[in-house]
């Protein structure tokens, strides 16, 4: 089996394996408090932990990653940090951390760096990156006139039907606010630590995948760091959780001019076994341990109005 390479790793693979993925963690937590410096709020170590571990773990085992935002704000609601702030929190790193990567991704492509994209692989990067854009204008409109986004959603919010109750009121609220806190992030001073942590981030996630293809009989080389960057890029705008299916029927076309055929499926497999089935199976007994998953579920169903 080619899998039996992974058993053949010294000691030196098998600890770097283990470190990038605990930096994976680190990172992420980081991005947390960066973030909460952003919009004037502190996020303490545990907080960003349970936030990381909850979403992580929300994310991949939901469609369309429906409750990772949702488990981030009540994971850090339930430390203490207000819910206008973890909101901008859970949405902010979301949206500036796939902003970086795909950025990314697009100088490595430009520079004729990525692989060959087919026709299907080219229109779902496109479909994905247009939703994207659209999402993020949103935002950055928000962000730049904030004044005009809060007459906006008050005027929505009062064309709806009266005797909604206080939590109608209370929503408002705390949308407006969230946008005087997204406002927050224009300035240099918060925008560059959080980037540095993104950059961090998927520093440890293309490790995973450079030691792989290594441990793979591929090199270390800048079309294996490339075509890692490129493809983290794809599995988040993929239309499944954590691009669950997508990702790993697209081995070849990503890593099959860097590897045969057979390994790069199975470089693929275990890439994504070390990066998303980990992160599983580490976020359910933490989870389970510290509490949240009934909270998190009850506040999505509350969210979406289902029973």
């Amino acid at each position: 089996s080619e899998l039996r390479v992974l058993g053949d790793l010294g000691v030196a693979e098998l600890s770097l394996l283990v470190l990038l993925c605990a930096a994976i963690y680190g990172t992420d937590v980081l991005r947390y408090r960066a973030l909460g410096s952003a919009v004037g709020s502190k996020i303490g170590y545990r907080a960003a932990l349970d936030a990381s571990v909850a979403n992580f773990f929300f994310s991949w085992v939901t469609p369309g990653s429906t409750f990772g935002a949702p488990a981030t704000i009540f994971m850090l609601g339930r430390r203490g940090v207000p819910w206008d702030a973890a909101v901008v929190i859970a949405f902010g790193k979301a949206f500036t951390g796939v902003a970086l990567i795909l950025l990314a991704a697009l100088v490595l492509v430009g520079l004729g760096l990525g692989p060959d994209y087919d026709s299907s692989l080219l229109a779902l990067v496109l479909f994905g990156g247009s939703v994207f854009t659209l999402l993020m204008g949103a935002i950055l409109l928000a962000a730049l006139r904030p004044a005009g986004a809060k007459k906006r959603i008050r005027g929505i919010f009062a064309r709806l039907p009266k005797g909604k109750g206080r939590w109608m009121h209370a929503l408002e609220n705390v949308i407006c606010r969230s946008i005087d806190r997204l406002a927050q992030l224009r300035s240099a001073g918060s925008v560059v630590p959080l980037m540095f942590t993104h950059a961090l981030y998927f520093a440890a996630f293309t490790g995973v995948g450079v030691v792989l293809i290594v441990a793979f009989g591929g090199e270390a080389s800048t079309p294996a760091f490339a075509a890692t960057v490129v493809y983290i890029a794809f599995t988040y705008i993929a239309p499944t959780p954590g691009g669950a299916g997508f990702a790993e029927a697209m081995a070849l076309p990503f890593f099959g001019p860097i590897l045969p055929t057979e390994r790069a499926v199975m470089m693929v497999l275990c890439f994504r076994a070390i990066t998303l089935c980990l992160q599983v199976g580490f976020g359910l007994p933490y989870l389970l341990l510290v509490g949240g998953i009934g909270g998190v579920v009850a506040s999505s169903e509350s969210r979406d109005g289902s029973p």
